[in-house]
């Protein structure tokens, strides 16, 4: 019976410690990065705050890339739906900053810096594109990724490989 209590005891105080810190971290936590997170948002609402939109959304950057690579309105509508699905999957449209593949696939669309770079020095060949760009910038990676589906190189994205994003 006292051990019953003594581990009671110890999981209210766990509970409470968890609640504790949950809401001392919210309170003093501080965006650094003032990113879209939500494809869909035009305004960040941050603690009664309101920011301006002062650059595109995930979803118009995918939109106006999907139109620009598909050859017609149905094929735009369905790069559409692939992009979401790999932006949402592989980082949740960048909110996980995180590196996948060992380090080696960042940004929102997780590409390896080798990929990237192979992508855009075949796009600059093209003359689609002038520089480099920048595999962690949203603008460089989801034009890069949305031309790199259009041009049927969409199996570098494992979702795509894997059949989740179809």
């Amino acid at each position: 019976m006292n051990n019953k209590k003594i581990i009671l005891l110890f999981l209210l105080l766990a509970g409470l410690f968890f609640w504790y810190f949950l809401v001392w971290f919210d309170a003093n936590y501080e965006i650094k990065e003032r990113e879209m997170l939500n494809p869909f948002v035009e305004e960040i609402v941050e603690r009664g705050t309101v920011y301006a939109k002062d650059k595109p959304t995930i979803d118009e950057l995918i939109d106006k890339y999907s139109k620009k690579y598909a050859n017609d309105n149905y094929n735009a509508l369905y790069l559409k739906q692939l992009l979401h699905c790999v932006a949402y999957r592989e980082s949740r449209y960048g909110y996980d900053r995180g590196c996948g593949d060992n380090g080696k696939a960042c940004g929102i669309m997780q590409f390896w810096e080798r990929t990237y770079i192979n992508f855009r020095k075949i796009m600059i060949k093209k003359g689609i594109v002038h520089s480099s760009g920048n595999r962690l910038n949203y603008d460089n990676a989801i034009e890069t990724a949305a031309w790199a589906i259009a041009d049927g190189r969409g199996n570098d994205w494992g979702p795509i490989l894997r059949g989740v994003c179809k």
